[in-house]
């Protein structure tokens, strides 16, 4: 099941997901939300994605904040990001920070 809100500089987004294994022992639910406001050149982004597995097997949560992305010629286009992921099932955490071009 997939939600969208579109109006004006706004976007949101959220998703959800049920999937049972081939055995029916375990079922992976997903969830994802996340947004965007273009304020103009620059426009920033915001996400959440969760994955759990029934059986524990997976537990992940991935937060990704203040990304941003600017457009300074027609075809060019650069951006920042920032995301951090934490994996319940294992303990361990990521945080990733980026620079993009394109």
């Amino acid at each position: 099941m997939t939600l969208v809100y579109l109006n004006g500089p706004v976007d949101l987004d959220a998703g959800y997901q049920s999937v049972a294994n081939a055995s029916n022992s375990s079922t992976l639910r997903a969830t994802f939300l996340g947004g965007s406001y273009n304020f103009g050149n620059v426009k920033a982004y915001a996400g959440f994605h969760n994955a759990r597995q029934s059986d524990g097997s997976i537990n992940k949560d991935v937060y990704k904040g203040y990304p941003l992305r600017t457009k300074f010629s027609h075809a060019e286009i650069s951006g920042l990001a920032r995301s951090f992921r934490r994996d319940l099932a294992v303990g361990n955490r990521v945080c990733l920070d980026g620079l993009f071009e394109q």
